[in-house]
């Protein structure tokens, strides 16, 4: 097995807005929790200029041995990775690590494409409403085949933002790590980010969306995106 009593290794799958960044900070502030960024190591402050490694996009021949040799160099520590675009290779992930507990993180699909209009981060420059839409879809594809496996948590974004004490109980249960300084992790991930990148966090409520869109694209989110919401919603 690759694991025993604790996961040695976590994939965080979910949209890119979705709430990965924040989730992925959460997890990174467990002192029993590392994660895999390709060398990308934190400054002084303890920021990151990135979360993702990007392993299975910029070297995926070599993605495998560099997750276990980084891995098996920190025995003692739960591995975390994080790439939201990795969710589009999730197969190749899964037959990668057949034993690793992952985590999906489901958000809001007009909540994601929202944020992705309002977010003022360099790749979604320029991004239309379709074309944001059109991603939210591709994401959601991916996500449901995912969650079909019925083998990993799930997260809803929403809950995690109105219960965090909760539902970060809850992982810390399946990823098999101590609860006894959650309220601590929650402090220090309040309203921050761990990652140094200009727009990656957004202040806002989880229905913002609902103010933010003007009714006629509103409806016309719902009525594009009433599978992904109806997916969304069976959670």
């Amino acid at each position: 097995m690759f694991f025993k009593k604790k996961a040695k290794i976590t994939f965080i799958f979910g949209s890119a807005r979705g709430g990965t960044t924040w989730l992925w900070s959460l997890l990174e502030s467990h002192t029993l929790v590392k994660p895999f960024t390709d060398n990308v190591l934190p400054n002084k402050k303890g920021l990151y200029k990135t979360s993702e490694s990007g392993i299975y996009i910029k070297d995926k021949k070599n993605a495998k041995s560099k997750i276990k040799k980084f891995t098996q160099e920190n025995k003692e520590f739960l591995i975390i990775e994080k790439t939201p675009s990795h969710t589009f290779f999730w197969k190749d992930i899964v037959k990668d690590f057949p034993n690793s507990k992952n985590i999906i993180i489901l958000r809001h699909p007009i909540a994601i494409v929202n944020s992705m209009q309002k977010s003022k981060m360099t790749f979604l420059e320029g991004h239309t409403l379709e074309k944001s839409l059109s991603l939210v879809v591709k994401y959601y594809k991916h996500l449901m085949e995912i969650v079909g496996l019925n083998r990993y948590h799930i997260v809803l974004y929403e809950n995690l933002l109105l219960q965090t004490d909760v539902e970060l109980a809850k992982l810390f249960e399946y990823l098999d790590l101590d609860k006894a300084d959650i309220k601590e992790i929650i402090n220090n991930n309040t309203g921050i980010s761990k990652v140094d990148v200009a727009g990656v966090f957004r202040k806002g409520l989880h229905d913002s969306y609902l103010r933010e869109i003007d009714k006629d694209n509103l409806e016309y989110l719902k009525e594009r995106l009433n599978r992904e919401i109806n997916f969304f919603k069976s959670f």
